[in-house]
């Protein structure tokens, strides 16, 4: 009963402490988040965005190029939909939300992966830490995809803990998979996540598994990132 009620607190510990740390991190990168001057790769978004425009294209909640593909809708639905002059500060404010949102999930993603990994008390320091850390504020209040790479990277190490504590193969199994796929969107949400293949790699050697089945994962691993390795080669020439 002891424990059972100690299991309890931690849960609702658990959750109002990661609601109430997302609140804060939310509410510090979006506090003013239109008066931040717009850089040179936020501008080239606004054009991109405003050139699909004019091409009948409609972005998904108005994401930046490469981070997800434009859905193309026939001329005769988009005359339907209602037009209205937007000042710069809208445009900024909508294209800037997405990297609030994800700023402030990758800090509420670092609280769960430190604490599978180190308890409760470390997964309040680490997740506070990040909240307030002036760098990932201030690129989680610009439209620049290298926002993105912290957020799926916790992802993938969180299901990589879950892997060494499932018991079941079958979850195992699962749980690889769904690294395997957090893996590939780390690499190709932004060029510079290069330094994730070898340690996906290398992390796959320290899994609870015989030594004839690591090297398949590792293989399979080199099998995923052919394209990628190949876009890499392809668009350097």
């Amino acid at each position: 009963a002891q424990q059972g009620s100690i299991a309890m607190r931690r849960i609702i510990f658990g959750v109002v402490f990661s609601i109430l740390v997302f609140l804060i991190a939310f509410s510090l990168r979006i506090h003013n988040i239109n008066l931040l001057p717009v850089n040179h790769d936020e501008a080239r978004g606004v054009r991109v965005v405003l050139l699909q425009k004019q091409e009948r294209r409609i972005k998904i909640i108005g994401l930046p190029e490469r981070i997800l593909f434009p859905l193309r809708l026939p001329n005769s639905l988009i005359d339907h939909f209602p037009t209205r002059k937007y000042t710069l500060d809208e445009i900024i404010m909508r294209m800037r939300l997405p990297a609030v949102s994800i700023g402030a999930l990758t800090v509420l993603s670092v609280f769960f992966l430190a604490r599978q990994m180190y308890g409760s008390p470390a997964a309040v320091a680490a997740s506070i830490l990040l909240c307030f850390l002036p760098w990932h504020i201030i690129y989680s209040r610009m439209i620049l995809r290298v926002i993105w790479v912290p957020f799926w990277g916790t992802l993938l190490f969180l299901c990589m803990g879950r892997i060494a504590k499932e018991r079941h193969r079958l979850w195992k199994a699962v749980w690889l998979l769904m690294c395997y796929a957090l893996w590939l969107i780390t690499l190709f949400s932004y060029e510079g996540a290069l330094l994730f293949i070898p340690i996906f790699l290398v992390c796959l050697l320290f899994l609870n598994w015989p030594i004839r089945e690591k090297i398949i994962f590792i293989g399979v691993g080199f099998l995923l990132i052919i394209p990628y390795l190949w876009k890499i080669m392809t668009s350097s020439m």
